[in-house]
């Protein structure tokens, strides 16, 4: 993983490489432009060829300085200045040619970029701009420069018109790519990453026109979730030969559910090779009706993933593609019964999990891209100010990116920092309250504020409004959202754990277990934890007798089986072998093995 690194410790280090006599000429010529005129030079785009010439001598050192003298002076050379309204433009290029050569420094390791791609790249501020708003501390820059530049050589004619295909590309393919499941029985069929054969396909899908969405109404992030495809391009083509492109929402289900497998607990597919033509032929269960649906929608240029979530029946796998450009189908295939609280995708870019409301988070966040894309620039500013410690300009930048894009979360990041930097607890505290008010709609965001506000809280002594937060927090998460509840009251039972508070650990996951009782196969790891928990912390008798109550609630809400009954009996037997009971021990055994 790349690591975020700062102009400020950028500008430390010392260069390490020979400057070539041509890019030195020009470096010089532009330094000394950007010095004499620096208003100009920021308007004619000197400030971003300036970049593009350290790139080609494979040093950054020298253009950095340039940039903090260039932000300090716009700040009359005060740390303390206030954020000048008429010269932010002017500070944000500045600050987007640094941060590209911060970047470039630390993870291409000086490794050589050439100078047609490099300048192609970056031929404008708006396409610099896009290229720091899409790349993240999680992709391997170097490598994904590499795949533009290969690109940007195999199609000059059609390169301009599809640098964002160009740039999915690159932030996916930027590192070996994971199955998109873990159930392939060791049958995946191996293929090539062959970059330009999948850059080939895409663009002609969407240059013919048969793509179901229209290139230009997807943003990278979008085309991120189509060219995503770590099988044969044979498997594509197989889709669109085979898969008419309509319907989606009935993708899921074309796949005949085979039952028998489910019946013999088989979930690693048994039937050779993992092809689409032989899961449409022989069916699957429902992680195998996800990755068709999946891979058939992006073949035909459909934004989809596969979900996975923890229901009351046990795990399961669904399907989400985008419909349309504004919103996403999330739920296909995804039973009511089960009530899956939250599910969980790959991201293809970052290859980090994300949960369905994380997408839906970023959907709405895509219909006002433009504001989206004003407050990350305002951001990286900020970034760049309270890394030189210039904390009232900083302060004004992630302000008004806020005001920009109240749900663009790094500037209230940026904000807490600079509050953190300086000490002020209480000054964080309002600005946590401010967010949550912000971000009430999301509950994910929601819930990790809240604990924020109340670690904080008890840093301040204020350990009874702690946790009336948390509690209020459970109150309305347990109305709908049993995956946080869980999070939270798992939040308080560490912290007691950690205080010595033993009775009050195991009290709070009694509570816990009480609430998720109707949860089905959800309450089975929460079980497993208790029955740990409580024998770590010498609770092992009190542990006993709750689940000799328990295991009827666990019979109550599972489906009547010999496999659940084991489970629960096993259970039971294992909370009277903590306690060290033989009489009731001897009488589960004796249950268990009545069992089929």
């Amino acid at each position: 993983m790349m690591k975020t690194v700062t102009i400020l410790a950028a500008f430390l280090i010392a260069p390490t490489l020979v400057r070539g006599a041509d890019t030195k000429d020009a470096f010089v010529s532009l330094a000394k432009y950007i010095r004499e005129k620096p208003g100009i030079a920021a308007k004619d785009g000197a400030l971003r060829k300036l970049a593009i010439e350290s790139i080609a001598r494979c040093e950054a050192q020298e253009a950095i300085g340039i940039y903090a003298g260039f932000l300090m002076k716009t700040l009359n050379g005060k740390k303390k200045g206030k954020l000048p309204k008429e010269r932010v433009s002017v500070m944000l290029k500045a600050t987007d040619a640094a941060m590209l050569l911060s970047y470039y420094e630390f993870s291409a390791k000086c490794a050589p970029w050439k100078r047609e791609a490099t300048e192609w790249l970056f031929s404008s501020n708006q396409h610099l701009r896009l290229f720091l708003d899409t790349l993240t501390p999680y992709d391997d820059w170097g490598a994904a420069y590499h795949i533009i530049e290969q690109l940007h050589e195999h199609d000059p004619k059609h390169r301009d018109e599809y640098r964002s295909l160009i740039m999915a590309l690159a932030v996916v393919w930027d590192q070996p790519r994971p199955p998109l499941h873990g159930q392939m029985g060791g049958n995946q069929l191996p293929y090539k990453t062959d970059i330009i054969g999948r850059y080939d396909y895409f663009r002609d899908l969407f240059a013919s026109r048969k793509a179901e969405i229209a290139y230009r109404k997807l943003s990278v992030s979008a085309l991120t979730m189509i060219v995503d495809t770590p099988v044969p391009l044979a498997e594509l083509e197989w889709v669109r030969e085979h898969v008419k492109p309509r319907s989606w929402s009935k993708k899921f289900s074309e796949i005949r559910y085979a039952t028998g497998r489910l019946e013999r607990r088989v979930y690693q597919w048994p039937g050779g090779v993992y092809a689409l033509a032989t899961i449409k032929s022989s069916g699957g269960i429902c992680v195998d009706q996800a990755y068709y649906a999946v891979l058939c929608s992006r073949a035909w240029g459909v934004p989809a993933l596969i979900f996975v979530g923890e229901g009351r029946r046990g795990p399961h796998a669904w399907f989400g593609y985008m419909k349309g450009t504004t919103n996403w189908e999330m739920d296909i295939g995804r039973y009511t019964y089960d009530k899956y609280a939250s599910g969980r995708a790959l991201n293809p870019q970052t290859n980090q999990d994300m949960s369905d409301h994380y997408l839906q988070f970023l959907c709405d966040r895509s219909l006002s891209a433009s504001r989206y894309r004003k407050a990350s620039s305002l951001a990286r500013l900020a970034h760049v100010l309270r890394r030189t410690e210039c904390f009232t300009a900083a302060k004004q930048a992630a302000q008004a990116s806020i005001d920009v894009a109240p749900l663009y979360e790094r500037s209230w990041t940026i904000l807490a920092e600079i509050y953190q930097q300086q000490g002020k607890k209480r000054s964080l505290l309002d600005l946590l309250e401010k967010q949550a008010v912000a971000f009430r709609k999301y509950d994910d965001y929601v819930v990790d504020i809240h604990n924020r506000q109340a670690t904080l809280l008890r840093e301040l002594g204020e350990t009874d409004k702690a946790d009336r937060i948390v509690r209020r927090s459970q109150s309305r998460m347990s109305r709908k959202r049993d995956d946080l509840t869980r999070f939270l009251a798992s939040e308080q039972i560490e912290r007691h754990y950690k205080a010595g508070k033993y009775t009050l650990a195991r009290k709070e996951m009694e509570k816990l277990l009480k609430k998720q009782k109707n949860e089905g196969q959800k309450v089975v790891q929460l079980v497993d934890s208790y029955l740990t928990l409580t024998k770590e912390m010498g609770q092992e008798k009190d542990a006993a007798r709750f689940m000799r109550r328990y295991s009827d609630s666990m019979r109550r809400a599972f489906d009547k089986s010999d496999h659940n009954e084991r489970i629960i009996l096993n259970f039971l037997l294992r909370a009277y072998e903590n306690a060290e009971d033989e009489k009731n021990s001897a009488r589960t055994r004796k249950k268990i093995g009545k069992l089929h």
